[in-house]
C-alpha cells in the first residue's frame, strides 16, 4: 500500500490557505476577471489533495475561482506515495500528471494553457537553478497568463548574514530577465509568509 505519512499536509496549514487566498485575489485584480475562462487552466505542484475544505483543489472551486476540469496537478512523487492515484480517486475530474514540472509540461505542450500558474517551488531566489527553473516555466506561458511564484527567501541552514543582498526579493526580478523570451509585468509588492519556519515570498508575473 502506498504510504500517505511521507508529505506534509498542506490542506492542514493555514498558512497556505492564506498565501491561495492572496493569489487569488490579486488573479482577480490583474485579469478584471472572477474565474479562469473556460478555455484555460490553473496549473500547479499539487501534492495529495484529499477531498476536503483546505485542500487547494476545493478551495479554489469553493471561491469559484475555476471549475475541477480546469485543474492541472503534476507532482514528482519521489517517494512513490501513490500522490496522483490517490487525487484521481478523490477528484476524477480534474487533470493529473506524475512527472517533472518541465517535462510533464513539455510533453503535453499541445494542451499547456493555463490563465494561472502556481510555481510553488522549494528553492530560493538566490539560485540559478531556480531563475532557471521559473524562466522556462514563463517561457512556455501564452498571452494573458499570471505566474504566482512562491519561492523560499533564505535558507535556514545557510550561515548567510541577514544583510546579505541577494535575499533582496529584488535579486529575483533582476536574474529572471536574462532567461525571459518576452515581456513579463512584474508587480512590485511579494506576499511573505511562512511555512514553519522557512520564510517563504510569493512573486506575481503577468505576460500580458
Amino acid at each position: 500500500m502506498p504510504n500517505y505519512s511521507k508529505q506534509p499536509e498542506y490542506h492542514t496549514k493555514s498558512e497556505k490557505i492564506k498565501a491561495r487566498e492572496q493569489v487569488v485575489a490579486v488573479y482577480r485584480e490583474i485579469t478584471g476577471l472572477e474565474s479562469i475562462p473556460q478555455d484555460r487552466g490553473y496549473w500547479t505542484f499539487c501534492a495529495r489533495q484529499p477531498n476536503t475544505d483546505g485542500a487547494e483543489i476545493v478551495q479554489l472551486v469553493k471561491c469559484g475561482l475555476m471549475q475541477k476540469n480546469q485543474f492541472f496537478g503534476v507532482d514528482y512523487d519521489r517517494n512513490d506515495e501513490g500522490i496522483i492515484e490517490f487525487n484521481r480517486q478523490q477528484h476524477p475530474e480534474a487533470h493529473w500528471f506524475k512527472g517533472e514540472w518541465l517535462e510533464v509540461i513539455e510533453n503535453n505542450y499541445e494542451i499547456f494553457n493555463p490563465s494561472l500558474v502556481y510555481f510553488d517551488y522549494t528553492k530560493t531566489i538566490v539560485t540559478v537553478e531556480c531563475h532557471k527553473y521559473l524562466a522556462r516555466t514563463m517561457n512556455w506561458c501564452p498571452k494573458n497568463t499570471v505566474v504566482a511564484a512562491n519561492l523560499m527567501l533564505s535558507d535556514g541552514h545557510s550561515l548567510r548574514h541577514e544583510s546579505d543582498e541577494r535575499y533582496d526579493p529584488d535579486f529575483l526580478i533582476k536574474s529572471l530577465g536574462k532567461y525571459l523570451r518576452h515581456n513579463w509585468e512584474v508587480f512590485p509588492r511579494y506576499y511573505p509568509y511562512k511555512s514553519s519556519r522557512t520564510p517563504m515570498g510569493t512573486f506575481i508575473l503577468y505576460k500580458k
